[in-house]
């Protein structure tokens, strides 16, 4: 397959100038870089599809550096970084500098971090090293305390809608609608690479065509949706306790989604007043898992409270 077929390559930012997910001072602390055709050992960290791994290569490319790219999470162990990255690193280059680029860095063993730190100190002269991650905490602090961290943050909404708008626009997509583009940024916000697999996902034939149930990915929001529907929560609980680690996110997509969830119609009076009333139960338990002990019971409950509004019996 192509990737001028796949909008999240088609689209993807390959100059600095394109680039559009940061703040102004950190968008002139990395145009300096570039100017200077040098950069630091950098840890980019934040959520999936905020601009880590596209941020990483428009560097390489800008600074025209001779580079080496591993995906750490294929790649994960020890012999990877005293083999390849070690050898890399070690040669000497014709050009003005080398990087060494580990995508998702924060899936490397301990062991291998610990081997890489040598590695960035002993060639620190001609080699720098971008890592990237979604986890900050799984990164060794010597690691870190090497590296200049940058953060990446969800980008504001507005600028979200602009460039999916943009997007469809440049598919020639037809009659778009305004609510439809807004559902996929609610369900996927802040991975922006969802929200564009999703959007091309759900153009057939020139249109946008948006379902609640093509919106669910094989995610979470599946497995909550259809054990809801149930009323699994045995089933729910297990999944909840193995699978998500935050369930801020649980809370928003339950608030944001509950009467498709339910499938009920909000065009019905007495619908309308119970979705509202089920949004309010979802809002408080979402406060009380900031203080209660135990957060996977608290959401557990909001679960029972929520099949019990709409007559569902549990399992």
């Amino acid at each position: 397959m192509k990737d001028n077929y796949i909008w999240t390559e088609k689209f993807r930012p390959s100059k600095w100038n394109k680039f559009f997910v940061c703040s102004p001072e950190f968008f002139k602390k990395v145009q300096k870089w570039i100017d200077d055709k040098q950069i630091p050992h950098l840890l980019l960290v934040g959520p999936p599809g905020t601009g880590k791994t596209t941020l990483a290569r428009i560097l390489i490319r800008e600074t025209e550096a001779e580079f080496m790219e591993i995906n750490a999470s294929d790649e994960r162990g020890i012999d990877t970084v005293r083999e390849k990255v070690k050898r890399f690193a070690s040669v000497m280059t014709l050009k003005n500098m080398k990087i060494v680029f580990l995508d998702e860095a924060d899936s490397l063993t301990p062991d291998a971090q610990n081997s890489l730190r040598n590695i960035m100190e002993t060639y620190s002269k001609n080699t720098r090293f971008i890592l990237t991650g979604n986890y900050r905490n799984k990164i060794i602090d010597a690691l870190q305390s090497r590296c200049k961290v940058q953060v990446l943050e969800s980008p504001e909404k507005e600028e979200i809608f602009n460039r999916l708008a943009f997007i469809l626009e440049s598919e020639g997509i037809e009659g778009w609608n305004k609510k439809d583009v807004i559902r996929i940024m609610k369900m996927h916000y802040p991975d922006l690479r969802r929200m564009i697999n999703t959007l091309q996902s759900s153009c057939i034939s020139g249109k946008l065509k948006i379902d609640f149930e093509e919106l669910l990915t094989n995610d979470f929001r599946r497995v909550v949706t259809e054990n809801l529907r149930e009323g699994n929560i045995k089933d729910l609980r297990k999944y909840v306790i193995n699978t998500i680690p935050n369930y801020v996110e649980v809370f928003r997509f339950l608030f944001e989604f509950i009467e498709n969830i339910f499938q009920l119609d909000p065009g019905s009076p007495k619908n309308s007043e119970l979705i509202g009333d089920m949004q309010i139960i979802v809002s408080e338990y979402m406060y009380r898992s900031a203080f209660v002990p135990d957060q996977e019971i608290n959401l557990a409950a909001c679960f029972l409270e929520l099949l019990k509004s709409v007559g569902i019996k549990t399992k």
